[in-house]
């Protein structure tokens, strides 16, 4: 399983020196940065960052590079191309709701796999 990481803050740059004959500076730089690798089958809570016909891109806050491929969506399911959104035809067993997954709605889904 893969795991990625994201630049969370810069503390503190320190001072910069050079040594004869190397081209390159070196500094002292203090940072946190974000692990993260979620677990298989972990559920998880992010927004709609966009959609696309290929699947939905989700944002967590601290990383936006979720990507829900479009064979992972709850079935029966359909790309609104004029809304630019998925639309999940619910069915209650009287008549099917059309539920949009729209920009900026909360979701819960959880993790299949982790790549980078």
């Amino acid at each position: 399983m893969d795991c990625a990481f994201s630049l969370h803050d810069i503390l503190h740059i320190g001072k910069s020196f050079s040594f004869p004959g190397d081209p390159g500076t070196y500094t002292s730089v203090l940072f946190r940065y974000i692990l993260f690798k979620p677990f298989e089958e972990e559920v998880m809570i992010g927004k709609i960052r966009r959609s696309t016909t290929d699947g939905v891109w989700v944002t967590l806050g601290f990383f936006e590079d979720v990507f829900i491929p479009a064979s992972y969506l709850q079935f029966p399911y359909r790309f609104d191309s004029t809304e630019n959104c998925w639309v999940w035809e619910y069915n209650d067993g009287d008549q099917t709701h059309n539920l949009y997954m729209d920009e900026r709605e909360e979701i819960r889904f959880s993790c299949s796999t982790v790549g980078v």
